[in-house]
């Protein structure tokens, strides 16, 4: 008998192992509901079905939870014995975090999660861009320089420098076995990268290639981006570093999108750029997170392809894609 669930995933939280269930449809929901006897209620009938299913499947691994997904839907949660602290201990208590990095699965420096920030070491990822990353022990600062862009941060600090300018930043940078982590956003966007978060791997995809974030929506597929985006389903597998062509609703990919780098002269202004290259002012801002209309000669522009409707980049105070349970709100 085929099972009844699509996915099986292992979280770990601060309170305990959770595992999540995902469905192959709303069905087997259904017949629990007309299956009950008559001193049974639905809750009962699908807390025994699920703690079956979890004993047979994981007979050496304890959960605090079992939560029920249906997308990115939680249906329901069903709570589950546990006996002292053994659930933290469960070899399926938490699951490695994938980094890709320009189409390359890294390896070294795992990311963890802390306090709802996916962090990432620092190193790593500033060199798999090009930057180049200096560390002042003494100072318990790191340095990092791309082109014009110098972005000081240092351990323990919830501030940053970028080009002279003090900025905020939402999680301070820490030292983990002598590795400066950092979160994964503002490095990557400090850099001018882009980086989607997938759940369901888990994973981060970070890239400096002409990429455009893309959140997953029920009946989406490879071939389906693809023709949208102008790309190929091959190019959208390895810029994510996939093997599986399936898609979840609520999961983000980078989608490649031809482009053009160009470097600011004198006398370039962006309405300048934009009739040389057919797009319009909005897109090039839009595609460089440009909060003004000035430009610094010697500075890269990313100018989007002409005649491909793209949707706007994720902001800032508009990140989350999963309103349904913390992990999935699990800000980058």
């Amino acid at each position: 008998m085929q099972s009844p669930f699509l996915k099986e995933r292992w979280v770990q939280t601060p309170y305990g192992s959770e595992l999540h269930l995902y469905l192959r449809s709303y069905d087997f929901m259904e017949e629990m509901g007309t299956e009950l006897g008559p001193q049974e209620t639905r809750q009962e009938r699908l807390s025994t079905t699920i703690s079956q299913f979890v004993q047979q499947q994981y007979p050496d691994a304890q959960a605090r939870l079992v939560k029920i997904f249906l997308g990115t839907m939680m249906v329901t949660s069903i709570a589950m014995p546990t006996v002292g602290d053994s659930s933290m201990k469960s070899a399926y208590a938490a699951t490695a975090i994938a980094l890709i990095v320009n189409d390359k699965v890294l390896a070294g420096g795992q990311p963890y999660l802390h306090r709802d920030r996916v962090m990432v070491p620092l190193r790593i990822i500033a060199e798999s861009l090009g930057a180049k990353v200096t560390w002042d022990a003494a100072a318990q600062r790191a340095t990092i320089t791309q082109g014009i862009n110098r972005i000081v941060l240092t351990s323990n600090s919830s501030t940053a420098v970028i080009n002279g300018r003090t900025v905020a930043i939402d999680a301070p940078a820490v030292i983990v076995s002598e590795t400066l982590f950092v979160p994964v956003r503002f490095v990557a966007e400090s850099l001018r990268a882009q980086v989607a978060w997938d759940p369901f791997r888990p994973a981060v995809v970070i890239s400096n290639q002409p990429s455009r974030v893309h959140t997953v929506v029920s009946g989406d597929t490879l071939w389906k981006l693809s023709e949208a985006y102008r790309t190929t389903a091959t190019a959208i597998l390895q810029r994510n570093g996939m093997s599986d062509p399936t898609l979840y609703p609520g999961e983000q990919l980078l989608i490649p999108i031809r482009a053009t780098t160009v470097v600011v002269q004198a006398g370039d202004t962006l309405w300048k750029l934009a009739q040389a290259h057919g797009v319009t002012v909005e897109a090039i801002r839009m595609e460089n997170r440009l909060t003004s209309d000035a430009l610094v000669v010697g500075q890269e522009l990313t100018i989007p392809q002409a005649g491909i409707e793209l949707p706007p980049l994720p902001s800032f105070q508009a990140r989350n894609a999963y309103p349904i349970l913390k992990y999935w709100e699990t800000r980058l």
